[in-house]
């Protein structure tokens, strides 16, 4: 987050981003131009493998903020439930960004590339899923 905070204060402007469906944040340039730590990154439409959208910041809440900055142990369950939740918000916001619910976790699912990660985040979606069907049944 530090560098996206870097950049807007730099160039005057542009808005902080969660670069959905990773674990990345970015700073979009006023002109669109979306950067993380290594550049520019090349708009590839979602879904595909390299699939990504700019999500402002905003949809997500501080403590997830928090976890984005960290390198270290996170609190996985409230990690995913809330950006989950912000990735769903963002699209009952956006008409361009239409994905059904399942959709939206299959792509933050398939984001985790390290096996150790991804059986956290396994079982954190899973609780997740099963927390908004009982949800669903009230």
């Amino acid at each position: 987050m530090l560098m996206a905070e870097s950049l807007q204060r730099v160039f005057n402007g542009g808005e902080i981003v969660w670069i959905f469906p990773t674990r990345h944040i970015g700073w979009r340039s006023p002109d669109g131009n979306v950067y993380d730590i290594d550049g520019k990154l090349d708009k590839i439409a979602l879904p595909s493998e390299d699939e990504w959208e700019a999500i402002p910041v905003s949809y997500l809440t501080e403590n997830v903020i928090r976890d984005y900055e960290k390198n270290e142990e996170i609190d996985f369950d409230l990690f995913i439930q809330e950006s989950l939740k912000g990735a769903f918000r963002y699209r009952d916001d956006t008409p361009s960004f239409n994905f059904t619910n399942d959709e939206i976790i299959e792509m933050f699912r398939q984001s985790y590339d390290r096996k150790e990660e991804r059986k956290i985040y396994e079982e954190a979606v899973n609780k997740f899923c099963y927390s908004e069907e009982k949800e669903g049944e009230d």
